[in-house]
């Protein structure tokens, strides 16, 4: 397996005890979707990575490029590099992985910008295509807005914790709510619903991270005057009133049946419209790169 650490590949990358983002969780990371050979979203993670690295106070480094356009280039040149590496052809998907963190120094009162990165890539068995899932509701922790709450930050314990209660009550995965009681996402996924006939998905100020493709369903909709609402649902309103739900990611879409025992309603026309969006959403992306 090989990785790219901090501008060399190496097969294993020597991380040290001391090492912040062991024990801090000092730092962030992107995942990026790449599909035949493309990197999706390459811009728009690079924005949103560059948000991340602001609010942590790190720099990126010297070998990270520092415009758009010129990062998506860049990832690329990876991609390709590794298909080289590993000996064999490139997977029609392939899951990027690139962690930026804090060098090492220092304990909570760490000064220091420089960051270590790395980038891995592992093959990705598919994209999601409206696979029916069923939710727990997790609210042991709940969410609410902070500085780093749409940040990929790698201490991810709450997200962690809701898919092992998931997982132990026998659901494919697990609803967060935030502290006044409102939906927010789910595990790893943003989360949207049609109420009324009209598009929803969860505000930021429920400290739901900004997911990518989250971004591209509000674009979609936006570009075709479909109205698209950002509203604070409790749980039991969205099983009651909810005329089919989504959980969506860079992975796909995900349709959800059930959540904690109560099926949903759902619209066959409805389904088939969100289908045909998250392929052209894919189809744009691809002839994009």
């Amino acid at each position: 397996m090989w990785y790219y650490f901090d501008n060399c590949w190496v097969e294993a990358p020597c991380i040290s005890p001391e090492d912040r983002a062991f024990q801090y969780g000092d730092g962030l990371f992107e995942t990026i979707i790449v599909r035949e050979g493309r990197v999706l979203f390459a811009q728009d993670h690079y924005a949103r990575l560059q948000r991340g690295a602001s609010a942590l106070g790190l720099a990126l480094p010297d070998f990270v490029p520092t415009c758009p356009q010129a990062f998506a280039h860049w990832l690329q040149a990876i991609v390709e590099a590794w298909e080289g590496l590993s000996g064999g052809s490139l997977p029609p998907c392939v899951r990027l992985k690139l962690i930026l963190w804090r060098r090492a120094g220092g304990l909570y009162r760490a000064m220091q910008t420089e960051a270590h990165c790395l980038v891995s890539l592992r093959p990705q068995e598919r994209l999601y295509q409206g696979d029916a899932v069923r939710l727990a509701i997790y609210d042991a922790y709940r969410l609410q807005p902070h500085p780093l709450s749409q940040v990929k930050c790698l201490q991810a314990l709450p997200y962690v914790l809701a898919a092992r209660h998931a997982a132990r009550q026998g659901f494919d995965d697990a609803l967060l709510i935030d502290t006044r009681g409102y939906v927010a996402e789910a595990t790893s996924a943003n989360v949207f619903w049609v109420e009324e006939g009209v598009f929803c998905t969860p505000p930021l100020d429920t400290g739901c991270v900004e997911g990518i493709m989250r971004l591209q369903w509000l674009r979609y909709l936006k570009a075709r005057g479909i109205e698209c609402r950002q509203l604070h649902r409790l749980p039991q309103q969205l099983t009651t009133y909810a005329e089919g739900m989504w959980l969506v990611n860079v992975g796909g879409v995900r349709r959800v049946q059930e959540v904690n025992g109560h099926c949903l309603n759902e619209s066959n026309e409805v389904q088939g419209f969100v289908m045909e969006m998250q392929a052209a959403i894919w189809g744009a992306a691809m002839e994009s790169v």
